[in-house]
């Protein structure tokens, strides 16, 4: 620990608290709202500890959690994919072989279609040689690296037809190009699928199903013929839209839609401590709140769409929370296959 001098002795103390204050501040009931200072709040604090105390793997650990959280608040964003860009590669620099880091890097060059980008970052990402195994990707998360892997692959592959196709054209009307043209007109079929494009997910009481723009736009359209709740993340960029027949819609926050869609996912009851681990992948600080009030908050945002009592669709034991799902048992979850945060949404 670099605490010989007594200033740095002091500092590393105040920083010691100022982490508990921090941990605390999850309870603020306007968390949600200042949520992306807090992560950035948190790299600072985690920057200083790690520097003070390299020697406590907690301090690295948190300031990698906090670089990831805060990379993926302004990847929901939208507009600041650079950003979350840069936070991640800031992840990277700390461990080259963070295969989570890499993976959601792979995603975000796969947005700006920066296929060579993308692909490499993939490649490091299945290599799944990071320090921590809580840093390497998961069995689904394989499967899905592998699949963009391959499709940034098709795009470099598609952007060396089209670089075929202008030097075919110079050699088109020549006896070359008709010895060629078998050859080109091969590997173009190959190349290009007419398999039509469904980008997006839902989820039906746990059955998965891709589906294609023109699919999900009739199903918002005209709803479903039974009675169901319906959790749409495509909407718009940051709105999360709640619908339940008939035809009864409200808008919530983003915590408040991955809290639900944990609920409703979740055929037993969940605890506090459950909940809050998987909202922040980090352990729930003794004493919070976070929970109840959020869970509070939750029921009153979904109160329009419902004629019962809040109470008896979000259900509250001595175990903790559950939804409901005899009153309620039908329920769909919409977002883009694309989107890694909504994909790889892990119930345990």
């Amino acid at each position: 620990m670099n605490t010989d001098l007594p200033q740095e002795h002091e500092l590393y103390q105040n920083l010691l608290l100022e982490e508990e204050r921090w941990e605390q501040a999850f309870d603020d009931p306007r968390f949600a709202e200042h949520e992306n200072g807090h992560w950035d709040r948190g790299v600072e604090i985690y920057k200083e500890l790690n520097r003070i105390n390299p020697g406590e793997h907690r301090f690295q650990s948190m300031l990698v959690h906090c670089l990831l959280e805060l990379g993926r608040d302004f990847k929901m964003r939208g507009s600041h994919m650079r950003k979350a860009r840069e936070i991640f590669q800031q992840v990277t620099k700390m461990d080259r072989e963070h295969s989570l880091a890499n993976y959601r890097l792979g995603f975000l060059y796969y947005y700006d279609e920066m296929w060579d980008s993308a692909a490499r970052a993939f490649e490091r990402a299945l290599r799944r040689q990071a320090l921590l195994s809580e840093h390497r990707i998961n069995d689904e998360q394989i499967v899905k690296a592998l699949c963009y892997q391959a499709r940034a692959y098709q795009k470099l592959s598609q952007q060396t037809m089209d670089r075929i196709q202008r030097k075919w054209r110079d050699l088109a009307n020549t006896a070359l190009g008709d010895s060629l043209r078998p050859l080109i007109t091969e590997t173009e079929d190959q190349i290009y699928s007419e398999e039509p494009f469904k980008p997006y997910t839902i989820i039906t009481n746990n059955r998965k199903e891709q589906i294609s723009e023109e699919q999900l736009l009739q199903l918002l359209e005209e709803g479903t013929e039974v009675k169901a709740v319906t959790l749409n993340y495509v909407e718009a960029p940051r709105q999360y839209i709640v619908q339940t027949m008939p035809r009864r819609r409200v808008s919530i926050t983003e915590r408040s839609a991955d809290l639900l869609r944990y609920l409703l996912e979740s055929p037993a009851t969940r605890s506090k401590e459950d909940i809050f681990s998987r909202m922040f992948k980090v352990p729930m600080p003794p004493n919070s709140t976070w929970v109840k009030t959020n869970i509070s908050r939750l029921r009153a945002e979904l109160a329009p769409c419902f004629s019962e009592p809040m109470d008896q669709i979000i259900l509250t034991t001595k175990e903790g929370y559950s939804w409901n799902h005899q009153m309620e048992s039908i329920y769909q979850i919409v977002y883009r296959e694309d989107d890694i945060y909504r994909a790889d949404f892990d119930l345990n």
